[in-house]
């Protein structure tokens, strides 16, 4: 590897441990907060390997976390944060390149819908489902990053939820 597609990877990889730090975080708002931060260093590294449909849903996540962190201010915002589901399938349909974009559409619907829960549980359960699709999207597209990160993002909640039923 020559210095560029290194630092792509490194990019990748500080976002991913941000989010996998978030997994170990002990309320949905911190969960989110930390989520966040990781998920736009992601969408840069996905936009320096120039895979469009994920960066896209990459930045639909940053938006995601935003408006899911204003959830409980009211029934406006909630409200609108049903809007982001047809938004996701619609930033898909509109950069779609290989069937198997679909693994990152079905992914970010899934992270749409966790982080709408209210119960940090819940989150984790559907976080976990999304983390796993987003891992087999990263064997496709070759992101090192994505692989070790799904592993351990997964593996973080699934860690978390069994905690807090033994606790």
């Amino acid at each position: 590897m020559t210095a560029g597609p290194i630092a792509v990877q490194a990019v990748g990889i500080v976002g991913f441990a941000l989010m996998i730090l978030a997994t170990q975080m002990p309320t949905r708002q911190r969960v989110l907060q930390v989520d966040v931060v990781g998920i736009a260093v992601v969408t840069a590294h996905w936009l320096m390997l120039g895979t469009v449909v994920a960066a896209a849903m990459n930045g639909i996540y940053v938006l995601i976390g935003v408006l899911a962190l204003q959830l409980d201010r009211g029934r406006a915002w909630r409200a609108g944060y049903w809007g982001l589901y047809p938004l996701a399938g619609g930033a898909t349909v509109l950069a779609w390149a290989e069937p198997y974009d679909a693994l990152a559409l079905a992914g970010t619907l899934l992270s749409v819908a966790a982080r709408q829960q209210r119960t940090l549980r819940r989150l984790r359960v559907l976080t976990a489902a999304s983390g796993t699709l987003w891992g087999l999207y990263g064997v496709i597209e070759l992101s090192i990053g994505q692989m070790i990160f799904s592993v351990l993002f997964v593996g973080g909640h699934l860690i978390a939820l069994w905690r807090e039923r033994h606790d």
